[in-house]
């Protein structure tokens, strides 16, 4: 169970936007935008605060997501250590230690986007009564980002992927680990499991791979006091969000959900201009999708 108090410091969480060191995680996204489907009140709201709000994964639509990724870590450390000589079953063996003790305590916040900006899928799913995706600058998103120490990454969907990258950064850390000498045990199991939550942060189940989803999150441990948490209601009670500000030049397209009409164009490029986002160029899906 996600739990704990919002802006304790845990022992293994990240504290940075300090990437895992192999190039993969920080890779630049494919696309030159990158999307937030939203309904209008969404946009309304991202609009008129110049800021991406992100919500507790908690609180997210699949409620399993987090809790997916470390029982993930957990049963490869475990067939890891049962195939290891004594000396690397102790080392791992505290790294499993310092996880299952310390995961519970750990807070996320996330927001997602897509690298495809008009598909039917995410139009049924996130704007089943009419919206739109609001089209970013995927390099001026990610500036902003890691200039608040957000992170920013692609999700991984498939089993094999998320095996293969906890394996590859347990072994980056282990050849670090051997280089510097054996007495730095403690700070060796801190930085595998801060590499290891950042990484199950991206993970999703693989019946949502066409999304092509990145994921801004943040952890609770990394909150100053310019990070101010913020609370939506909803009927089932009341939701903790953080926000991520943004530059007006960052957004760069709105795409109107299937179906809009000619006055809902008329009002989206009124309201942007009276926003101050008169570059904004406010596009129609393509997806014939009726009403």
């Amino acid at each position: 169970m996600i739990g704990g108090t919002p802006t304790s410091s845990k022992v293994g969480a990240p504290s940075g936007p300090r990437y895992p060191v192999d190039a993969d995680s920080s890779a630049r996204p494919r696309s030159p935008f990158l999307y937030h489907y939203t309904d209008w009140k969404g946009l309304r709201g991202i609009v008129t605060s110049r800021a991406i709000h992100l919500t507790h994964a908690r609180f997210l639509n699949d409620k399993v997501e987090m809790l997916h990724g470390f029982e993930i870590v957990s049963n490869i450390l475990s067939r890891i250590i049962d195939k290891s000589p004594a000396q690397r079953q102790k080392l791992l063996s505290r790294v499993k230690a310092d996880w299952e003790k310390n995961f519970g305590d750990f807070n996320v916040f996330v927001s997602a986007f897509s690298e495809r900006g008009d598909t039917l899928e995410q139009w049924r799913a996130y704007t089943p009564r009419g919206g739109c995706s609001i089209g970013f600058s995927s390099t001026e998103l990610r500036d902003a980002a890691h200039e608040r120490n957000f992170w920013m990454l692609p999700c991984l969907y498939s089993a094999f992927r998320k095996r293969e990258r906890l394996s590859k950064l347990l072994q980056l850390n282990e050849n670090g680990f051997e280089q510097a000498g054996q007495n730095e045990l403690e700070f060796f199991a801190d930085n595998v499991c801060s590499d290891f939550m950042v990484e199950i942060a991206r993970f999703k189940h693989f019946a949502f791979r066409s999304e092509r989803e990145w994921r801004l999150f943040m952890f609770d441990n990394v909150l100053d006091h310019t990070d101010r948490l913020e609370f939506s209601a909803r009927d089932s009670g009341l939701v903790p969000r953080l926000s991520l500000s943004f530059p007006v030049s960052a957004i760069k397209q709105i795409v109107l959900s299937p179906h809009s009409s000619l006055d809902t164009e008329f009002g989206a490029e009124w309201f942007l201009q009276a926003e101050g986002f008169q570059h904004v160029k406010v596009l129609h899906s393509r997806v014939p999708l009726r009403a």
